[in-house]
């Protein structure tokens, strides 16, 4: 990340808990660094629809977005073992959006296998699990099945100045 972290998050999530397709925004340095621990998930990259260029707009007006709609179906995956490090920077930081869905299991197929058994998703980093025995059983079955539990992530972000309020009169000062 540029420069040190000054903000870290702590969220807990529940099984059946997920969180929406969501950018940090640009208040974050072009960064975030989240540690999980407890249960494992999957973590899923959306893309922002390619909005219609309207010809009768001149120059850069015509191609900025307003209200950008999200294309409803993930570009991609990443697995999230406990005690893991996810950095996203880039692009994938600055122009896709990541969430997770909310659900009580996950379901990951490997890449060489195919859709076994329907349902699941492939993912990015399937190559770089550490679990033995999840990428044994990926090898052998085609398929492993993640059941959720609790799951705790620590976010690491480097936050621009803002204004912090003080006193009932909100005398504003800057960081």
């Amino acid at each position: 990340m540029v420069g040190q972290p000054n903000q870290v998050l702590v969220n807990e999530y529940q099984p059946n808990q997920g969180i929406s397709p969501h950018e940090d925004g640009p208040a974050y340095h072009p960064a975030v660094a989240t540690l999980s621990l407890g249960s494992p998930t999957v973590l899923s990259i959306y893309a922002y629809e390619k909005p219609p260029i309207d010809i009768s707009r001149a120059g850069a007006e015509a191609t900025t977005p307003k209200g950008r709609a999200i294309r409803p179906d993930p570009i991609d995956h990443i697995f999230l073992e406990p005690r893991s490090l996810l950095i996203l920077k880039g692009d994938i930081y600055k122009n896709h959006l990541h969430g997770i869905s909310a659900l009580t299991q996950d379901v990951i197929i490997s890449k060489g296998r195919g859709n076994v058994g329907g349902g699941g998703v492939t993912v990015a980093n399937e190559d770089m699990i550490t679990d033995r025995w999840i990428r044994e059983f990926l090898a052998d079955q085609g398929r492993y099945v993640v059941t959720r539990s609790v799951r705790t992530s620590l976010t690491f972000r480097r936050v621009e100045k803002t204004a912090k309020m003080r006193g009932m009169l909100g005398k504003a000062r800057l960081n």
